[in-house]
């Protein structure tokens, strides 16, 4: 059995800010991915957030075609290019998709990793909060503010392996679907505002 720790959480080493992004202000921030053949070059997969000394959460369709053996876990590093003394690496030793979870659906797209070794917290390492309840409210956090976090495409277009972050507003339900409704009602484009939050606020897990 795995217990969530009763341990300090979701507080960043450093102030948060949008741009030049350090991995002290986004502790918690996990890449999955594996090593090409050669083992030199980090091709990341997916992002995820440290919940226990063992745990990544990320979402279920990462996992679809996990490969244990080759899939690894990096921590502690905002730059994925290159390797840091403060760097934390794991083997994925199990992953676990929601039961409910179908592949190429969006409901109960969330998954699990664990890591082959437990993880030590740092500055640069350390557990992102989990909320105590279920928040049956879907508009529980309307009209506040969220981040988003993690690598991959940054505001200009590019790819890059740096961690960004920026912050959303979050709208309530019923503004979110008439938004829905007006972005793929759209023959082309995209829209200007992507709707798009990962919420990093709640309460440190009791055991």
């Amino acid at each position: 059995m795995y217990l969530l720790l009763a341990i300090e959480c979701g507080t960043p080493r450093d102030a948060f800010r949008q741009f030049n992004t350090s991995i002290r202000q986004l502790p918690w921030m996990a890449s999955l991915g594996v090593y090409d053949d050669g083992g030199d070059v980090w091709r990341h997969q997916c992002g995820g957030s440290l919940i226990t000394d063992v745990f990544v959460l990320t979402a279920a369709h990462c996992l679809d075609n996990a490969e244990i053996g080759r899939l690894k876990l990096r921590l502690g590093n905002e730059d994925l290019d290159r390797h840091t003394a403060d760097e934390v690496e794991r083997d994925a030793a199990e992953v676990f998709q929601h039961p409910d979870y179908r592949s190429g659906q969006v409901y109960a797209d969330v998954g699990l990793v664990r890591a082959d070794q437990r993880i030590e917290f740092t500055s640069y390492v350390m557990p992102v909060c989990l909320p105590f309840r279920p928040i049956d409210d879907v508009d529980a956090l309307a009209n506040d503010f969220v981040n988003l976090a993690g690598w991959g495409v940054n505001p200009q277009g590019e790819v890059t392996n740096q961690v960004g972050a920026i912050v959303l507003f979050q709208i309530d339900s019923t503004d979110y679907v008439l938004a829905c409704l007006a972005i793929f009602s759209q023959p082309q484009g995209e829209p200007e505002d992507p709707l798009r939050a990962n919420i990093q606020r709640g309460q440190p897990a009791k055991e």
